[in-house]
């Protein structure tokens, strides 16, 4: 058998191992976009699970989720996805108001504070009430 045979037959043989080397490494890539899919939309599920149990019924946070200011009075789910909450009138100190922001921030990895509204002319109809309003929109 000549040299070049030889050559020729292990560069073919390592052409197609290469190429099933490839295709697993894709194969694998696919998977992992799943995978990563599947963890945005968990994500996505407990930020908006989160942000309800901010936003709860009576007015009030639950003790178990920190909120100083007493938590959400509303929250809008906006196009494009943003999501505006409304904690209402801050009586007293405006810090605890902001601390509230934090924490619906902290429960949605994936979003950011995209505008923050502190003062009397944050709701539809401003009035002399000093309110905290905070959007939400997603950091992809």
């Amino acid at each position: 058998m000549k040299v070049r045979t030889a050559v020729g037959i292990i560069l073919g043989l390592t052409g197609i191992g290469m190429f099933a080397l490839g295709t697993v490494v894709m194969g694998r890539a696919l998977d992992r976009n799943v995978v990563n899919e599947q963890m945005a939309q968990r994500v996505e599920t407990s930020c908006r699970t989160h942000l309800a149990r901010l936003t709860s019924s009576s007015g009030t946070a639950p003790a178990s989720l920190g909120t100083p200011a007493g938590g959400a009075r509303s929250m809008n789910f906006l196009p494009g996805g943003d999501i505006e909450i409304d904690f209402g009138e801050v009586k007293g100190d405006p810090r605890l108001a902001l601390a509230d922001a934090t924490a619906s921030l902290a429960t949605c990895p994936t979003r950011r504070i995209t505008e923050v509204c502190l003062g009397t002319s944050c709701s539809r109809q401003p009035t002399s009430q000093i309110r905290l309003v905070v959007r939400l929109s997603s950091v992809k």
